[in-house]
């Protein structure tokens, strides 16, 4: 059993001692019990769990489904993650599978691009291309467009990730002014100012209400990713920026169900692995390597 596996086992029978114990005894357990009880947190506010159908799934201890292990073991996952690429600015930065970059700014500051991105820098402004980045503008201004959308900061450190449908926009610190278009060649107006701790999601035309950040935005700077009720295809997506071999969807109802789940960015097939029991997915390999996510086309 992985300790992933041991650390939620560990939080079902919600005995405090035996977690204690555990957690002591390695490092990496105590790690592992972080993410697994982040992860039920997560899961706690929303709506899948506001219902209690969470409380019957977790009490059969066995997923609906598993991956054979020979099939887990035989996803080709880019384990170690490959050099940063490091540009001066005025240059752009294009990340492989599994590669992270960087690019200074003008006064030091940095944007950190995550894997199989894409960001084009000229001075204080920057292009999200494709990917996702993390911009921070803790000494002076900096704008930022993608996806149609203009983001204006000062003295703020954010986020910004491009989704199958659009974007999302998470402020770690300070305050962001968000802008966009009703049309491509239209000037930007303002949409939202996020300050500290929310995010904003943008999907097509349509502005979504301004919430909370939900996990860590920026957890793949730390190897980490963690979705709290997010659709499986953004789930999916942030995937396959670290896995050799692309994971796809049967359908698009598969890729709107809700999940919230965790995996490092160094082992994928924990998320093949470890998705939400409650969803009646099953995976498949297909004669060139890539994985299919295969399941009942009624959403829940």
């Amino acid at each position: 059993m992985s300790v992933d596996a041991k650390a939620r086992e560990l939080l079902l029978d919600a005995d405090p001692r035996a977690i204690a114990d555990w957690r002591a005894a390695d490092p990496a357990h105590d790690e592992a019990m972080r993410d697994a009880q982040l992860t039920w947190s997560a899961l706690g506010r929303t709506s899948y769990a506001r219902d209690g159908r969470w409380r019957l799934e977790a009490g059969r201890r066995a997923p609906r489904w598993a991956m054979p292990a020979a099939m887990a073991a035989s996803i080709a996952v880019v384990a170690v993650i490959a050099p940063q690429v490091f540009a001066r600015p005025d240059q752009s930065v294009r990340t492989a599978i599994a590669q992270t970059g960087a690019v200074s700014l003008p006064g030091g500051e940095r944007i950190y691009v995550g894997a199989r991105s894409r960001v084009d820098v000229r001075a204080r402004t920057a292009t999200l291309k494709d990917g996702e980045a993390f911009f921070d503008a803790s000494s002076g201004p900096l704008t930022v467009v993608a996806k149609g959308a203009v983001i204006r900061a000062s003295g703020a450190k954010f986020n910004v990730r491009c989704t199958p449908d659009g974007l999302q926009i998470a402020v770690l610190e300070g305050r962001v002014q968000v802008l966009t278009r009703t049309w491509p060649l239209a000037a930007p107006t303002p949409a939202a100012d996020l300050s500290t701790g929310r995010q904003l999601r943008i999907e097509g035309a349509q502005v979504a209400t301004a919430g909370p950040v939900s996990g860590d935005p920026a957890g793949w700077r730390k190897g980490r990713l963690l979705y709290a009720d997010a659709p499986l295809r953004e789930v999916v997506a942030d995937a396959n920026r670290y896995s050799a071999h692309p994971i796809r969807l049967a359908s698009r109802d598969i890729g709107d169900r809700r999940v919230t789940v965790s995996f490092r960015t160094t082992a994928v097939d924990e998320l093949i692995a470890n998705l939400d029991a409650g969803l009646p997915v099953k995976a498949q390999r297909e004669a060139d390597g890539d994985i299919v996510l295969e399941g009942d086309s009624a959403p829940n």
